[in-house]
């Protein structure tokens, strides 16, 4: 399996956002299976029950917590990796602790800052 990209990450998000908002609720009988919002048919899987099901469990708001959820970890992850790198760096780690001190999201935001940082610098080498 590969990886997802950030642009189809975002282009899932947009779709979703595009799609029809509600509770989205499978409808399933012996001859048809249809996927609703409230009155309104959403998709129609004909005679494929499992589609209408899995097409009504990907409704755009599951769609979009998922998204929203592993954009989440991968900030996460990032700033762990970058965490690791700079562990034996006194003035970053020092400065950190500070943060932590104020809680986790004050944490977040200085280790966001000062990978930006180094981001920036790392640019400014290249160029």
């Amino acid at each position: 399996m590969s990886n997802i990209s950030n642009e189809d990450l975002d282009a899932l998000l947009g779709l979703a956002r595009a799609a029809t908002p509600g509770d989205w609720q499978p409808v399933i009988d012996a001859n048809y299976a249809v996927v609703t919002v409230g009155d309104s048919v959403v998709c129609c899987a004909m005679h494929n029950h499992n589609d209408a099901r899995f097409i009504a469990a990907a409704s755009p708001a599951t769609i979009t917590a998922l998204v929203q959820q592993l954009q989440e970890a991968q900030r996460d992850a990032e700033r762990y990796r970058w965490l690791r790198g700079v562990l034996d760096n006194d003035e970053i780690t020092d400065g950190l602790h500070e943060a932590f001190m104020k809680g986790l999201s004050a944490l977040d935001a200085a280790i966001d800052a000062a990978m930006l940082a180094e981001r920036r610098q790392k640019a400014q080498l290249i160029e």
